[in-house]
Order: C-alpha cells, then structure tokens, then sequence
C-alpha cells in the first residue's frame, strides 16, 4: 500500500491515538453560525428579492458568499471545538483556500435549486455539488491543521460519511426548494434545517478521523486562543453576512425604487395628459398612493388628501361601500386580469361622481401572494349622465304607447320600438331594412301617399290617417305624423313616424252612432242595438270558449193593468220594471226591451247555474210592489233561457229558443223560469242532487285531499304542495271539483267545506314537518265566497293556533276575479291575513281584470301563472310575451312568481330562462295522496343528493 493510502486510510492501534473530547459552548457556536448564515444567505437568494429579472446573479452571488462563509466558519469553528492533548494551529494559506470549494458550489447549488421548474436530475446534480463543495472544504481544512502527529481515517466510517454527506447535502437544499416562503417562520424552519444539515456533515466526517500521535516534537501552539479565534470567526462572518445582505437589500430597493420611478413618472404623465389618475397600493404594508391628478377629480388639492385607506374607503358612496370592498378582495382571492369597478365617490363639495377604476396586481410573490397593485381613475360622471339619459330616452320609446319608425332617406326601415312589432305582429327581424310599404291594405287613398311624400321632400312634417294590415291580415286604423331628421348641418338624413293605432276609436264611433236608436220609454236599447251587443259577447264566447246566456222576460198578466188602468199606467210599471231589471245585472250584461212588456237579456260568461240565478234574481226585482198614482201594483215574470252554443250560434236561434221555453213557463205556472234544453234541465237536477249530497259529504267521509308538489327553479327542491279538494260519492262516483265547488259556492257550504280543507291541510303540513321532511309551504285555495267572510282570518288563526304550524307555512290562493270583486276589502282583508304572517298568492293570474293600483296594494308575495298561459308557450308568440311580461312585472314588484300546469321540458327550459321562481305540474307528478307525496319528496331528496355526490366525484 503506498505511503498516501496508510496516511489516509491507516487503521492505528489505539494505543497511539489522541484522546479528543468537544467544547459543548463551541459545537453550539458551530451550529448557531451555520443556521445564521443559512437564513442570511436564503434570504439574499430568494428569487422574489432579486434586483431584477436582468440581474439575478447579484442575489446569487450574495447568497452563495454567505452560505460558503457560513459553512466556512462553522467547519473552523467545529475545528476549534476540538481538543486535543497537543498544540494546534493552522496554516493560513490553506485555511483561506479552503473558502473557495464552500462558496463556489454553495453558489452553483443554490442558483440551481432556484430554477421554477426544478427537475430530479438538476437536483441530484446539486446535491451532489454542493456535497462535493463542503467535503473539499472539510478535507482541506483538515490539511491545514497541524499538531504532533497526522490525521488518519477509520475506512469503513469514511465509506459511511459519503452517503450520509450526499443525504445531509440533499436535506439542506430540499429545505431551500420546499420550506422556504414568505413568512417569517417558513424562512427560519428552512434555515434551521438547511444549517443543521450542513453541519451535520461536517460532524459526520470528524467522526471518520482519527488523531495519530507523533514522534514527540510539539507542534508550536497558536498565538490566538481557540475562544478568542471563534469570536473573531463569528464576528466577522455575522457582520460579513450582514454587510451582503443589507447591500443587496439597498442595492435592490434603489434599482427597483429608480424603475419604479422612471416608470410611475412616464406612465402619469400619460395618463395625466388622457385624464385619467393614478393610485398605488402596498397590500402588504397597506399604504396608498395617489397621484395628484386623482386627488383633483375629487376637488381636492395634493395635501388636503391624505394617502390612507380609511381615506378612500370614507369617500366611497355608502350605499356601494361593501361591494367595491367585496369586489376587491374577491380580485385578491381570485388573481383575474385586470380589476374594474365603476363607483361613486364624494366629492369635497360633498357631491359624488362617477368613478371607474381600472387596476392590476403589479407584483407578487412567488407563492401568488399579492404585494402591490397600481392602478387608474377616470371620472366617468358626463359618461353616466349621458348613459342615463340615453336610457331614459330608449325606454321612453320602447315602452310608448305609440309605434314609432325610423327610416333612412330610401325609406327602409332602421328602427321599430316594441309597440309597433305589438300591433303589427311582424317581428323585428322581418321589419327592420323593408319599406313600410309592405303595411298597406289597399285603402288609403293614393292621394294620402302622394300628399306624405311632397311634404317629405320639401323637408316639411305630414299628419294623416293610414288604413294598414298585420301580419294575420287583419286591418287596423293609425294616425300618423311623420317628420325629417336633420344632423348637425342642418341636412335630413332620415325620417321619424310617430303613430296612434286608432282602431277601437273609430269602431267606437261606428258604435255610437247604433247606440243613438235606444228604447223610448224605457231608455234600454232597441233591437239594433241588442243585435250589435249580442254579436260582440258572441266574439269574445268563440274566442276564449265561454258560455253565453240569452233570456226572454214577459211580465204575467200585463194586458190585464193596460186593459183595466190604462196604457199610461201600463206604460210607468214598464219604466219601473226596466230600472230594477237594469240595476239586477252586471255592466257588461245586455238588457233589451223589444216591445210591450217583452224584455231580453244577453249574459257574457254565464253559465247554466249562473243564468238561473240571474232569472230568480229578476223575478224577485220584478216582484217588488211598484207605486203607479194610487195603485199598488204587484208583477211577476216568466223567464225563457237559452245557451250558447247547445241552444244555438246566433242571435236569431238563441232567441227563438229562449222565446219557445217562456212562453212553455207561461203554459205552466208563470212566475219561473225555463231553460229551453233539456240537458240543461237535466243538468240543473244534478246540480240539485249535488248540493243535496254535499251536505252530508263531511260528515260521512267522502271528502279527501290530494297535494301535488311544487318546485324551486332554482336548486330543484320541493318547496311546497298545493292541497286539492277531490269528493268521491259512494252512487255517482267521482265529482269533479268544477262540478261541486260552484254547487257549494252557490249553495253558501263552501264555508264549512273550506274550513275542513284548511284543517286538513295545515294538521298534514304540520305532521310531515314533525316527521322530518325540509321546510316546505302548504298552499290552499280560497274562494271569493271565504274570503269575502269576515271571520276568515280568525279562523285560520284558531287553526294555526291548534295545529302548531308556523303562519309562515301556510300559502292562500285567491283568484284575481275575487281579489278584484271588491279591492278595498280585500286589501283589509289581506293586510289582516299578512299581520298574522300568513302567506297570500293571486292564483289563474293573467285571466281576470286586475289593477295594477290594486295589486301594488295587495299584500301578496307571488303570482301564480295560469296553466291556460302556459300549455301554449312553446308555439303561441302572444301566450310567450304574455307569460314573461307577467314574470318581469313580478320582480319587478318584488313578487315570487309559479307557473302551473307544466307538462313538458320545453315548457320548464322557457320558464327557467324567464328566471321564474317556481313551478308545478304533471311534469314532475299529478296530486298525490299525502303517502305518495311524502315519498315524492323523499325520493326527491335521494335525487339531489345523488346529484349532488356525482358532481363532487366529478370535481375531484
């Protein structure tokens, strides 16, 4: 074995080893110095604290100087903690070349772990580096030790020292990629294990070493003590770790600090010039800064601003306050590009303006953290105002009750507001770019359109009367004054019609000029008149397929008073009967007088039994003792009814038949009535035996309620159930709830049959609460007959009261032509209902004649869209404009609003995108029996949170 290899590897007999212990305080210094210059020298290299992107190699250089000195010092210092039995002192030179391994591969690790995309092979590269760099440094210093005798090394320890060197080394550098972050704690973590590590590996290799004795010369001993020579080591490398640091630091702050400078003072005088203001904020400091130019826009000079947040966030408007604040801070959060926010903030003056601000985060750590964000200001006041005004303007036009047309010079059309698109029934898209030409009917005198043109062309207005069509064929009747648009210079560039749809006005006149020929003793109308009035009900039953009643009243006996007190007489008790026959029906009811003592009636949206109560009615009127001089006169009536269309389809047939079924009343009895069908006699027996077995229902348990769901759109939940009356008879089987509801309305038991709807109802709502299914509303109906009755709210007081269901669960449902009946009252009423915390709901909305007055004024909290709306949806332009003019009113009210009846997905994906709250319909289920809902509900449940479990395995 050469010489070298026994020096270096010589396994000496332990009789001629030195005998070395440790300085405990040393070993501490040793290990104190490593973890110190380790955070120095992480926090010098830390890419986020570099100069800048040109000049990483400044922090580099800086950290790894630290970090070689660092590991230097706690090598000698480690060295001094040794004692032997013997004088030591080392060699300078050596001790000084020593240095260069540390630092030289101290730098090329740390620059190398630094990379963003760090890659297993550079790290293994590193490690094995910067192992290499503090092994060279060990071995060399070790050299530079002298003493009475030579260093030798155990082999099997030194093998070991090599892995465990690579390991330590690969800890320390781990540390600087995985612990290292902005806080305070992560750094000094990452540092404490980056120091230990290194250390480590220079006790490791002391642990290989073995101390030979010598031949007896004494090695000389140093000048300086081993205490004093650690001070003077640890001294200069604090203050030369220090000195790197705070070098870098000033170094960086002033490179950045001109930049920013130079940068803030190019790009302020640019956005100076645009009108726009600059601020900065410190998010980690939170201190603000705002330029000048944005202190002016709020009317204050550069000092009477102070760049504070507190400042800003007093000046923001309070009622936007929280949101720009929320808005900012989700930026934060989120990181998105570029912030925007358009605000108002007081003014000195203490006004507000308009602010947009335009922001972006600057600077970021390399974790994502935000440090500092710059940003722009510009006062967007003009711009809002003019933006408002144009709004204002637009709205104004859309919603004008008159169409309006723009024109360019060509007459092709540029612009159509939504009445006129209402009133043609031609869509936008088949308008805009056509002539209005393709609007004439063919009856407009061509002299109109001649007159129009030359008035155009000499740049003066027109006014005249243009008969058109719509799209369905139809015509209709406009006044119309058509102007030129002229721009700035004074020159036309297109034309503006402003038109009135005067149709109804001009029928109206027609119609007056019929209404002239009226009854003149009994100032009814004639039979003219009744033919005109008889075809318009006959209009609107064919449209919306209601039933119409015609009825002939002949007074008993009249010839007789003729005969005996002469016609005057006759002639005065006709007068007092046509008041009291007047006065005993509705307004839009028809009654006529033909001749004699011979009257008839036309009743739009009568039925059967609302026609025969119309005719008992009429004949208590007429029975009522009329004072004529000194007679009193007592009359009675036989009444003939006829109905449209099981009787017949004209005036000339109903008439007929309602004449042929009084004068059978005549034959009979006289004072009664008569229909003229049979099925209506048969119906009018059944309705008889309805009401006769109504009274017993109750009691005898044929009544039953079933609840059909109701829905959210907006998560899918069952929100409520609407409870369903449904009566099964034990001989005529299942009444339809049309049948029977009208029978109790008309016979006053709708009364109790509402009270033992709302008991059942609400104790059923209140025990699927008890057993566990979510909140939901239970929702009744009431008719006009309940709620018209003053103890309705008491009762369903007392209801609540005994079942324990909180009033907030309980949703009524009154139909518009009841809540309208009379508004005053139900407002009263409603007012009552909603101080109790009950919940009220207009139900079939849509198809009665509700005020819009009113319905600000009634304390309801949804509309409910009649299903008649909805079946048609899909296919019916006017059911679609209908239905979400109905939605936008109600958000626009601040009302929930339910659409009935949907059957299908079109019809659900129409009222989704309509943003309406909630539905119900076959759709989702028919009425169910309370078991069957309750597992309605409960499989509805089971479906969400499958859902709900798909949706997460699917975001994972």
């Amino acid at each position: 074995m050469p010489d070298w290899m026994v020096t270096l590897l010589g396994a000496p007999g332990d009789s001629v080893l030195y005998q070395a212990s440790y300085s405990p305080l040393l070993v501490s210094a040793s290990v104190s110095i490593a973890i110190f210059s380790s955070y120095v020298a992480l926090l010098i290299s830390r890419p986020g604290t570099q100069v800048a992107a040109q000049r990483p190699w400044v922090g580099s250089s800086a950290g790894a100087l630290s970090m070689g000195v660092g590991i230097w010092s706690m090598h000698f210092i480690g060295m001094l903690a040794l004692n032997l039995p013997c004088g030591v002192h080392y060699d300078p030179v050596l001790t000084l070349v020593s240095l260069v391994p540390g630092i030289v591969c101290s730098g090329l690790a740390l620059s190398w772990v630094g990379e963003q995309a760090l890659s297993a092979a550079r790290m293994g590269l590193a490690t094995l580096v910067l192992g290499l760099g503090i092994g060279s440094l060990h071995f060399i210093g070790t050299t530079a030790m002298h003493f009475d005798g030579w260093v030798r090394y155990d082999p099997l320890l030194l093998l070991i020292t090599l892995p465990v060197t690579l390991l330590l080394s690969y800890v320390a550098l781990w540390a600087r990629t995985r612990l290292l972050g902005q806080s305070h704690y992560r750094h000094a973590l990452a540092a404490l294990v980056m120091g230990a590590a290194v250390t480590g590996i220079h006790y490791t290799a002391m642990a290989a070493a073995r101390f030979v004795q010598g031949n007896g010369a004494a090695a000389s001993e140093s000048l300086i003590s081993s205490n004093l020579l650690v001070l003077v080591i640890v001294s200069t490398t604090v203050l030369l770790t220090l000195l790197l640091a705070a070098t870098t630091s000033i170094a960086r702050n002033r490179w950045i600090t001109r930049q920013l400078l130079e940068s803030e003072e190019r790009w302020e005088f640019a956005l100076d010039g645009a009108g726009y203001g600059v601020w900065d904020w410190d998010v980690q400091t939170g201190s603000y800064y705002f330029c000048k130019r944005w202190k002016a826009m709020l009317g204050y000079q550069e000092d009477e601003f102070p760049n504070t947040r507190d400042a800003w966030v007093a000046h923001l408007h309070p009622q936007e306050r929280e949101q720009v604040l929320n808005e900012l801070q989700e930026y934060l959060e989120n990181g998105q590009a570029t912030y925007i926010a358009e605000h108002r903030m007081r003014c000195k003056d203490n006004r507000y303006r308009w602010i947009m601000s335009r922001g972006k985060m600057a600077l970021r750590d390399p974790n994502g953290k935000p440090l500092r964000m710059t940003g722009t200001q510009a006062d967007t006041t003009e711009r809002k105002a003019l933006e408002e005004s144009l709004r204002q303007l637009t709205v104004a036009v859309e919603q004008s009750p008159n169409s309006i047309l723009i024109t360019d010079l060509e007459g092709r059309i540029v612009y159509a507001n939504a009445t006129f698109v209402e009133l043609t029934g031609y869509p936008l898209t088949e308008v805009v770019g056509r002539n209005p030409r393709f609007l004439q009917s063919g009856k407009t005198p061509r002299a109109t359109f001649d007159a129009l043109w030359e008035h155009l062309q000499q740049g003066k207005v027109w006014k005249g009367e243009l008969v058109n069509h719509r799209a369905d064929g139809s015509e209709f009747i406009e006044a119309a004054t058509i102007s030129p648009v002229r721009d700035e210079r004074g020159r036309v560039n297109s034309y503006l019609a402003i038109k009135e749809d005067i149709t109804a006005q001009r029928q109206a006149e027609l119609r007056l000029q019929h209404l002239a020929h009226f009854d003149q003793l009994t100032g009814l109308p004639n039979r003219v008149l009744l033919q005109d009035h008889f075809h318009f009900a006959l209009s609107l039953a064919e449209r919306s397929q209601e039933p119409l009643a015609v009825m002939f009243l002949d007074l008993d006996h009249f010839k007789n008073i003729n005969d005996t007190l002469g016609h005057t007489a006759g002639d005065k008790l006709l007068m007092q009967v046509a008041t009291r026959l007047k006065a005993a029906v509705r307004e839009i009811d028809t009654v006529a007088r033909l001749g004699g003592d011979e009257f008839v009636f036309v009743l739009p949206g009568t039925d059967g039994i609302g026609a025969a109560h119309v005719a008992q009615k009429l004949m208590d009127a007429v029975a009522m003792p009329c004072q004529i001089g000194s007679h009193e006169l007592v009359a009675t009536a036989s009444i003939g009814i006829a109905m449209y269309p099981g009787d017949g389809t004209d005036m000339d047939t109903l008439s007929r038949n309602a004449d042929a079924a009084m004068y059978r009343v005549k034959q009979e009895s006289h004072n009664n009535f008569r229909f003229f069908a049979q099925t209506m006699q048969d119906h009018l027996a059944r309705e008889v035996q309805l009401a006769s077995a109504l009274r017993h229902a109750i009691a005898r348990g044929q009544l039953y309620l079933h609840y059909q769901p109701q829905m959210s759109l907006r998560d899918g939940r069952v929100i409520g159930a609407e409870a369903l009356l449904r009566w099964t008879h034990p001989e005529l089987g299942p009444v339809s709830p049309a049948e029977f509801i009208a029978v109790a309305e008309d016979t006053g038991q709708i009364i109790a049959l509402g009270e033992w709807v709302l008991q059942t109802a609400i104790a059923q709502m209140k025990q699927w609460l008890d057993a566990g299914l979510p909140e939901m509303v239970i929702a009744v109906n009431v008719s006009a007959v309940q709620f018209r009755n003053a103890q309705m709210p008491d009762t369903i007081q007392r209801i609540l009261r005994q079942t324990g269901l909180p009033a907030d669960r309980l949703e009524l449902e009154l139909t518009e032509a009841a809540a309208m009946h009379n508004p005053a009252a139900a407002v009263a009423t409603m007012n009552q209902l909603h101080a109790r915390g009950v919940r009220l709901a207009i139900d079939d909305f849509g198809t009665g004649y509700s005020s819009l007055s009113y319905l600000k004024r009634f304390a309801v909290y949804k509309l409910k869209i009649d299903q008649s709306f909805v079946r048609d949806i899909c296919s019916d332009p006017e059911d679609r404009a209908i239905v979400t003019a109905i939605i936008q009113m109600a958000r626009g009210l601040g009302l929930q609003t339910i659409a009935e009846g949907v059957e299908t997905v079109d019809q659900l994906e129409f009222l989704r995108a309509q943003h309406c709250d909630e539905v119900q319909g076959y759709y989702f289920s028919k009425p169910l029996p309370a078991a069957q809902f309750e597992a309605f509900v409960a499989q509805s449940i089971a479906l969400r949170a499958t859902r709900d479990l798909k949706d997460c395995e699917n975001f994972e």
